[in-house]
């Protein structure tokens, strides 16, 4: 089986403390599960400030280069946070939902070319008190309206295309995680956990990977 995740720095764990974040939870998890031949290969293709428009230009390349004809497929879109940054001078996106939307559509008719596995991963809520501005980008804000926007609009494309949608937003805003940040945009390793917890559940429950 083979694992494809393209995202942004969450997906790709930057400021995890042992390297590779939630995806890498999930590798050391499911990796024993498959000896010998049937083994799983989990490839993170995910880039620090990554946006849809980024990944649609390289999804089939990066993709093709490295699929086995021979094995299965599951791709996971972690992708949109950036997206919804807002320019600070405006308070308008990024990225506008419309061209948001195109984009996904795109990927998701691309994606389809190689597999039927797909999930679109929901986005995590942000600590505006932090991120308004952006410490490191004063010029760009973040706002949990614009990120939960954005976030809607991944579970209606999910629906329109009849793919899987895996919310996060509310599993983190309505639980008891106020730790899981480390920056206001970027989880902790608690907050990798609950990432990785929860995509390991979806991929368990709808049998897409092994579990014993």
């Amino acid at each position: 089986m083979q694992l494809f995740i393209f995202g942004d720095s969450i997906a790709f764990g930057f400021y995890s403390s042992y390297g590779g974040g939630w995806v890498q939870k999930i590798q050391n998890k499911f990796t024993p599960l498959y000896p010998g031949e049937e083994s799983l290969h989990v490839f993170n293709l995910s880039i620090s400030g990554e946006n849809t428009l980024g990944v649609l230009e390289r999804f089939d390349r990066e993709f093709s280069s490295r699929a086995f004809e021979d094995h299965d497929h599951t791709i996971i879109f972690a992708i949109g946070i950036n997206d919804s940054v807002l320019n600070t001078s405006n308070s308008k996106p990024v990225t506008p939902i419309n061209d948001f939307d195109k984009n996904y559509q795109t990927l998701i008719n691309r994606a389809r070319n190689y597999s039927e596995k797909i999930l679109l991963l929901g986005l995590t809520p942000v600590d505006t008190s932090i991120l308004s501005p952006i410490p490191w980008a004063p010029e760009l804000s973040m706002s949990n309206q614009s990120t939960r926007e954005f976030d809607t609009a991944i579970q209606m494309i999910a629906k329109r295309n009849d793919v899987s949608y895996l919310d996060l937003f509310n599993v983190i805003a309505e639980g008891e995680h106020s730790d899981f940040f480390l920056d206001g945009l970027h989880p902790n390793d608690e907050g990798h956990k609950i990432i990785a917890d929860h995509v390991s559940e979806f991929l368990i429950t709808n049998n897409w990977i092994l579990c014993s």
